[in-house]
């Protein structure tokens, strides 16, 4: 299955990941720091648990739930 991230999530996934590494609790500093690197991050963070969902069904029951997840995608994104 090839999975499809728009790119501000893939930002959003690389700046937490970094993040992290200065400050391991998800506290407020933790956020602070996310937020100086991008003002977007609570619709990232919605849009990185959607995926999250969504590979995990099409992982539980992949022929079934692969049409589905693609057309969730193109349906949130407006791909054609």
């Amino acid at each position: 299955m090839t999975l499809l991230i728009r790119s501000g999530v893939t930002v959003f996934i690389l700046t937490k990941g970094c993040c992290t590494n200065s400050e391991r609790k998800h506290n407020q500093n933790f956020w602070n720091l996310i937020n100086k690197k991008g003002k977007d991050y609570e619709n990232e963070e919605k849009d990185l648990l959607t995926y999250w969902f969504l590979i995990q069904k099409a992982i539980d029951n992949p022929q079934k739930n692969n049409k589905t997840f693609l057309s969730v995608l193109k349906q949130r994104y407006n791909t054609g």
